[in-house]
């Protein structure tokens, strides 16, 4: 997965894809995503500097985080599976990748992702 998605280089061959891919990729290690030390909030404006702070939050709330928690740091597994998807979802890939994504995650969760999956508006 990781060579197709570019953060891996092959020793032996060539791997190539087509420049137009934008993936959206979902780890298993949620660690080589987020940053730890950033409220839900400001990672969401790591990545898009551009959006106001109530257009992050209704990114967020979008994803089913609940609101109370757009300031915190320390996020359960599920909580930090809603962030993970708020950023996909400002991509708008147009390839998804998932890396044992209900790993950690309780039954509601899992349902919560399923939802988020199927409304995931691609490019």
């Amino acid at each position: 997965m990781k060579l197709i998605k570019g953060s891996l280089n092959s020793t032996k061959k060539v791997v190539t894809t087509d420049s137009k891919i934008r993936f959206g990729y979902m780890s298993q290690h949620y660690e080589e995503i987020l940053d730890f030390d950033l409220t839900p909030v400001q990672f969401i404006n790591k990545f898009s500097p551009h959006l106001s702070e109530t257009e992050a939050r209704k990114l967020l709330s979008q994803s089913n985080l609940n609101s109370r928690l757009h300031h915190q740091i320390s996020l359960s597994g599920g909580e930090q599976t809603r962030v993970i998807f708020s950023y996909i979802s400002l991509i708008k890939p147009n390839f998804m990748i998932f890396d044992e994504p209900t790993n950690n995650l309780d039954l509601y969760t899992i349902d919560t992702l399923a939802e988020l999956i199927n409304n995931l508006e691609c490019g």
